[in-house]
């Protein structure tokens, strides 16, 4: 199939000797314009075609191996991102739901894009004075619904301590992932808890606990 939307090789060697090594930037800042003017997306879809489409996502074959036109939902929008290889793709209440991923250059040439969740299990490290705190929380960075934190000290942990610092972060997903399940069912659907009527009310009054050196608090229960 043709590159409707890219460039052939040698058309790049002719760019890169006009304008020299920024050719294939150009190209790859020209491209990602091009994508977001035109609503062009990726062929190859996560977590499936069918979940763009139960959105409203219309998708029409082009001479492309690797692209689609495409018309959005009511209401939705592209943006490019601050990398040039990518495209933000924000819903009608100005969500972010997915990301594609554009690479123009015609000897790497591919494109895919992925829908998000909005809840996740998430895993950060902060360093502190003497050491690290390391937070497993659910939810997103704006809102986290359910945190565990620990405090580690020093920076050359020994092997046992290496250990004990893996058995705790286990201990700490599984209780994230029991919360998860149990005050919000289906967040793992694409598709779901972005309508915040779903929310259940019960949610408010648990979902905000902020549990601070759980390992230590042997009476704390989840239910």
């Amino acid at each position: 199939m043709g590159l409707t939307y890219g460039v052939e090789k040698d058309e790049l060697l002719i760019m890169a000797l006009i304008d020299g090594p920024g050719a294939v930037d150009r190209l790859q800042k020209e491209s990602q314009e091009m994508i977001n003017r035109n609503v062009i997306l990726a062929r190859k879809m996560f977590p499936s075609k069918e979940s763009w489409e139960e959105l409203g996502f219309q998708f029409k074959d082009i001479d492309d191996d690797i692209l689609y036109e495409a018309t959005l939902p009511i209401g939705w929008s592209l943006k490019p991102s601050d990398n040039p290889m990518g495209t933000e793709i924000y819903d009608q209440n100005g969500f972010l739901r997915a990301t594609m991923s554009y690479k123009s250059a015609p000897y790497d040439r591919r494109a895919s894009m992925s829908l998000h969740r909005k809840y996740e299990i998430c895993k950060n490290h902060e360093k502190c004075n003497n050491g690290y705190n390391l937070i497993i929380y659910f939810g997103n960075e704006m809102e986290k619904l359910f945190v565990c934190e620990k405090f580690f000290e020093g920076y050359e942990a020994t092997s046992e301590q290496i250990s004990k610092n893996i058995e705790i972060t286990r201990s700490y997903r599984k209780l994230t992932q029991q919360f998860a399940d149990r005050y919000y069912p289906g967040w793992e659907d694409v598709n779901s808890y972005w309508d915040s009527a779903q929310v259940i009310q019960e949610n408010s009054k648990v979902g905000y606990g902020k549990i601070k050196n759980l390992g230590k608090k042997k009476k704390f229960r989840l239910f």
